[in-house]
């Protein structure tokens, strides 16, 4: 391959090397010599370690992750700490013996937020009307077949209207 520093080869070895999340060496070789780069496994170890690697996934990984988050409506994030903070009740309330009222009334205060939360949220209509509707198609394909094409032919125009009806931004 010549000269082993190579930036093409660099950055192919990267992608790769994001591709398996950092892990299986072996496949990672095995890939980038489908795709021209013959390297051996002491120079994957080196170019991991030279080019950082391990670093710049978790970077990489913190941006799509804060991407996402900023994406998440106000209901979303709130559910979300919500979510975090009952974890953190729940392994208090696993590793503490005998009943603190206290604990376990907040504990059942953001059970209850949660609930409530979602059961407003847009985003609570729409997975609860596709959870519907997947079971509806399930049910008519069993019992009325040609129930199921009608809502075949007229999915797009039956989803804007469900849209429309619930409130649903997404």
């Amino acid at each position: 391959m010549g000269a082993t520093k190579i930036p093409e080869y660099h950055d192919l070895c990267f992608k790769v090397f994001c591709r398996f999340g950092g892990k299986n060496k072996e496949a990672m070789l095995r890939e980038l010599k489908k795709q021209g780069c013959e390297i051996t496994r002491p120079t994957l170890d080196a170019w991991i370690k030279e080019l950082n690697m391990e670093e710049r996934l978790k970077q990489a990984d913190k941006e799509k992750r804060e991407a996402a988050d900023s994406q998440l409506t106000i209901e979303e994030k709130t559910v979300k700490a919500l979510q975090k903070r009952k974890e953190h009740y729940e392994t208090y309330l696993d590793s503490t013996p005998g009943v603190d009222t206290q604990v376990e009334y907040a504990y059942t205060g953001i059970i209850k937020m949660i609930f409530d939360i979602k059961s407003k949220s847009a985003t609570y209509k729409v997975e609860t009307f596709l959870t519907f509707l997947k079971d509806l198609i399930e049910y008519l394909s069993k019992n009325d077949p040609k129930a199921v094409d009608v809502i075949e032919d007229n999915f797009n125009e039956f989803v804007a209207w469900a849209r429309a009806k619930y409130g649903a931004v997404r």
